[in-house]
C-alpha cells in the first residue's frame, strides 16, 4: 500500500462518519414532533394597574449602577479634601475633591518671575539697539538720496 493510499484511507473514515451523522440529523428533522402537533397552552393576559402593595420581600442583594465613570485628574497631586462620599450620586459640574496646589502655585510664581525678567531684558535690548537702527536708517536714506 502506497503512502497516498494510506492518507486517503485515513481521511475516508471521518468523512463517512460525518455523512452518517448528517443523514441521521436530516431524518430526525423531517419527522413531525409530537410537542408541536399537540394542543396549545391557554394564556390569560391582563392589563397592569396600580394598587396597594400586598407583599413586602426582604432579601440580600447586590446593586449595580446604571451608569458610572472613572475620574482621573489632569495633574498628579495628593487630594486635600473630598466633598462627596464614594458611591454617592453626583451632578454635572459638581465639585468632588480639591487637590493640593502649593507646589503648583510656587511653580506658577517662579514662571511669572522668569517671564517678567525675560520681558525686562527684551525691553532693555530693544531700547539699546533702537538708536543704532535709527542711525542706520538715516544713513541709508541719505545714501539713496545722493544716487
Amino acid at each position: 500500500m502506497s503512502k497516498y493510499s494510506k492518507v486517503i484511507a485515513g481521511i475516508g473514515l471521518p468523512v463517512r462518519l460525518c455523512l452518517l451523522l448528517a443523514a441521521g440529523c436530516s431524518l430526525t428533522s423531517c419527522s413531525k414532533n409530537s410537542a408541536e402537533s399537540g394542543p396549545g397552552v391557554s394564556v390569560q393576559v391582563v392589563k397592569a394597574k396600580r394598587g396597594p402593595i400586598s407583599r413586602v420581600v426582604s432579601a440580600d442583594a447586590v446593586l449595580f449602577p446604571l451608569d458610572q465613570a472613572a475620574l482621573t485628574p489632569k495633574i498628579t497631586a495628593p487630594v486635600r479634601q473630598f466633598y462627596v462620599q464614594r458611591g454617592a450620586r453626583v451632578r454635572k459640574d459638581q465639585l468632588l475633591a480639591v487637590l493640593e496646589n502649593r507646589d503648583l502655585a510656587a511653580a506658577a510664581t517662579e514662571s511669572k518671575g522668569n517671564y517678567e525678567q525675560a520681558e525686562a531684558g527684551y525691553k532693555t535690548r530693544t531700547a539699546a539697539s533702537l538708536p543704532e537702527e535709527n542711525n542706520n536708517y538715516s544713513r541709508k536714506a541719505r545714501f539713496r538720496g545722493k544716487t
